[in-house]
């Protein structure tokens, strides 16, 4: 009796579970599990699991978030601080890593930075001043080349 009542209950427990892991992730990006602050912006870590443990050795599961917060960075390119974005800890070593925020941004091929909201509207803002700047060294260097 109680083989036939557990068999039908864990077959109908996996349907619904097949049925939450077939939905459509809410997250365009290749990481699935974003805290909701981290959803845009140079964040580098996700939202893990562990367990809190209590002074009696009692485990309850919990969330790692990660360390996200709102900082203005200096873009050299612009010539002026951009922002506020939002960024955790291990994004603003990266930032440091890579020599400033224009040379992340320029450079860095990560695929864990969502490049939108206010960062996106910054990483187009310096494309665009590069490309400007460029087109005018371009142009001194052919007034040169012509003298």
């Amino acid at each position: 009796m109680l083989r036939t009542l557990t068999r039908p209950l864990l077959s109908l427990h996996t349907q619904t579970r097949n049925l939450s892991a077939n939905r459509p992730s809410k997250t365009k990006g290749t990481l699935d599990i974003r805290s909701g602050k981290s959803a845009r912006g140079i964040i580098h870590s996700i939202k893990a699991t562990g367990n809190n443990v209590s002074h009696s050795k009692r485990k309850t599961k919990r969330t790692f978030k990660p360390n996200v917060f709102k900082r203005r960075l200096y873009s050299e390119v612009l010539g002026s601080m951009v922002g506020p974005v939002n960024v955790s800890a291990t994004g603003l070593r990266d930032i440091d890593k890579w020599g400033g925020l224009d040379n992340y941004i320029l450079r860095n091929q990560n695929n864990r930075v969502r490049w939108e909201g206010e960062i996106g509207r910054i990483r187009k803002r310096v494309m665009e001043e590069v490309k400007r700047k460029g087109k005018e060294k371009r142009k001194i260097e052919e007034g040169e080349k012509g003298v």
